[in-house]
């Protein structure tokens, strides 16, 4: 049985405060919406413009308000395809069916962010968000010093 998310002001959830990016990486609304845009980016029943759904992969969630989630990308060709018109309506309808409410999507450039995407930059940006969701994980990484590998 898949939970559903409450809505924001919903009695039980109280509204988040704003909050630093490490800090929003443990919301359990972030990491909800990071796997609904995996569940995005690997199926073809949302309707997204070509080319859009590897970049849902590297992108970054942050909350902007309990409704308005901030996806940040490497500024370039992802930027340039996530932030068209149609990217972001399909993208914020998917996630609204999902989470079972509107939300607002604004796609933002990653701060210092790799000015293009590699093979390399892939890999690394997976094994980041992989420890990002196990910290377990992220933890063996470092003590390790592992790698992903194809």
């Amino acid at each position: 049985m898949a939970a559903r998310a409450r809505p924001a002001g919903a009695p039980g959830r109280p509204e988040p405060p704003p909050a630093s990016a490490p800090a929003q990486a443990r919301d359990p609304l972030v990491a909800q919406v990071q796997k609904i845009l995996r569940e995005i980016s690997e199926s073809e029943e949302d309707p997204l413009p070509a080319g859009a759904r590897p970049f849902l992969r590297a992108a970054v969630v942050t909350l902007d308000g309990p409704r308005r989630i901030v996806l940040q990308v490497p500024p370039g060709l992802a930027q340039e395809t996530l932030g068209s018109k149609a990217a972001r309506a399909g993208v914020a309808a998917a996630l609204a069916r999902r989470l079972g409410h509107d939300v607002a999507l604004e796609v933002r450039p990653l701060p210092n962010g790799p000015a293009r995407i590699t093979p390399e930059s892939l890999k690394n940006d997976r094994l980041a968000r992989l420890g990002r969701e196990e910290p377990a994980l992220e933890r063996a990484v470092q003590a390790w010093d592992l790698e992903l590998l194809d």
